[in-house]
């Protein structure tokens, strides 16, 4: 579950790099930390040549979480609250070079990368688009950062946790959107029937109401694989 692979320049906080020519396969913690020491990406790209156009194949998705939503210590978040938001979704974290460092005009603050293996996809769109949805369900993570052909910067002394897990995050997001979809359509189809009804019945179609929305606001945790 958290095995998958990345590619690494040879370089570290090179911004203009676009190539990258190594692969590294990760499948424990000393793996992962080697790889964070250079920037690097998180697919294969046609000539090692990062670009939307070139993307071939991923296996993993990284997302990045800088906390610029809030200037209030209290409302940042960190890996605690992904694994939380994510249910049993195994995935890796690298602190990023800024954690809890000034960064232009913004504070301290905790600042990381979230590594989540996926079964390999080969469409750079549906990649994207899983991003999106990912981005979507926890909206701490970076909009910004989403294209299939972002890079991340190498850390010179990677600090690095690993949250293991039973399942990957594409069939958690799939499991989450279909019981929401599903609690969504029958709360519409109470609604519509309860008001066709008399006070009695209403009470008990509340009760319904009000636990389907319960599902829909814990499906992170209501949903197995």
């Amino acid at each position: 579950m958290l095995n998958f692979t990345l590619f690494t320049a040879n370089v570290r906080g090179d911004k203009g790099n676009c190539v990258y020519p190594n692969r590294i396969e990760v499948t424990n913690r000393e793996a992962f930390k080697e790889a964070m020491q250079y920037d690097h990406v998180c697919g294969a790209f046609r000539n090692n040549y990062r670009s939307n156009s070139n993307f071939l194949e991923s296996n993993v998705i990284a997302m990045d979480c800088d906390n610029d939503h809030s200037d209030n210590p209290g409302s940042w978040v960190t890996p605690e609250e992904v694994a939380k938001a994510f249910g049993e979704v195994a995935f890796y974290v690298n602190y990023s070079r800024n954690h809890m460092k000034i960064k232009g005009s913004k504070s301290a603050r905790p600042r990381f990368h979230i590594y989540f293996p996926i079964p390999t996809m080969t469409s750079g769109a549906e990649y994207n688009e899983l991003k999106k949805r990912i981005q979507e369900h926890f909206p701490y993570f970076d909009a910004g950062a989403l294209g299939e052909a972002r890079f991340f910067f190498g850390t010179e002394s990677p600090m690095v946790d690993i949250y293991d897990g039973t399942r990957n995050v594409a069939s958690f997001i799939s499991g989450t959107e279909l019981i929401n979809s599903q609690c969504e359509m029958r709360n519409a189809q109470l609604k519509e029937f309860a008001s066709q009804t008399d006070l009695n019945d209403r009470a008990e179609l509340d009760t319904n109401i009000a636990n389907c929305e319960l599902r829909i606001a814990n499906s992170d945790s209501s949903f197995t694989s």
